[in-house]
């Protein structure tokens, strides 16, 4: 079960998508995050984002971590430069 509080991000970032405008979505960074926090919300942001996938023109994605699990989630298997 999601909790509340995901839940109001996830209806949030589906308000902020249908607007078609460019969108940023940081994690937390009030405190500094232990590491397992910070890949449960790197994987949390990553699914979050995931089913809108097909509106996405261009992403930018910072932090080894995040960048590999929202590339990784959407099926990205490699880059090229």
């Amino acid at each position: 079960m999601q909790s509340a509080t995901r839940r109001e991000h996830e209806r949030r970032l589906s308000e902020a998508f249908a607007t078609k405008r460019d969108i940023v979505v940081l994690l937390g960074t009030e405190d500094k995050l232990k590491i397992d926090a910070g890949r449960l919300l790197s994987s949390a942001l990553a699914q979050m984002i995931v089913p809108h996938c097909d509106k996405v023109g261009a992403l930018v994605v910072t932090g080894g971590e995040t960048a590999r699990l929202v590339l990784q989630t959407w099926g990205v298997t490699g880059l090229r430069w």
